[in-house]
């Protein structure tokens, strides 16, 4: 299960040193943008940040995908996920960045079956870094499907 419990909820200062301290084979540039985003983030709001989903991410400037993304990583981990969980849901996020990137989409873009798609082929091609689903691809597909719905629907509503 990756939901955790109280006890494992961590402070901001913890999951941005758990998202850079993150290891991968391969690091690529969407990954390593990733938690270079983290530790500016960092920087600029220090640890006290109180992560509202619904002031503080409808407030984030649609057009920096890439910071959009990584305030749903760290609030979806400061608030719901076990610490474990941190790598799967970074790699799993860097691939939505990389096809938000290559493609020069936005993130009101992401409610999109074909963003989903593109992401899960990304998906496929380190699944067997992911712990978590297990090569599940069913469920990458669905975790990508809701993660990309949620965020692009919450930012098309303000249009």
């Amino acid at each position: 299960m990756i939901i955790g419990s109280f006890d494992d909820k961590m402070k901001l200062e913890e999951v941005v040193g758990k998202i850079r301290s993150i290891q991968k084979e391969t690091k690529d540039k969407w990954f390593t943008a990733l938690q270079d985003e983290a530790q500016a983030f960092f920087a600029e709001y220090g640890e006290n940040t109180d992560l509202d989903f619904e002031e503080e991410f409808r407030s984030l400037d649609p057009n920096n995908g890439l910071r959009v993304l990584l305030w749903f990583v760290l609030w979806l981990v400061k608030n719901f996920v076990k610490k474990e969980f941190i790598s799967d849901l970074c790699l799993i996020v860097s691939r939505i960045w990389k096809v938000l990137d290559d493609t020069q989409l936005q993130i009101q873009d992401l409610d999109n079956k074909l963003v989903w798609k593109k992401a899960m082929a990304e998906c496929k091609l380190m699944i067997g870094e992911l712990v978590f689903f297990r090569r599940d691809e069913e469920l990458i597909y669905e975790f990508i499907q809701k993660v990309c719905q949620l965020i692009g629907r919450a930012f098309e509503q303000d249009n």
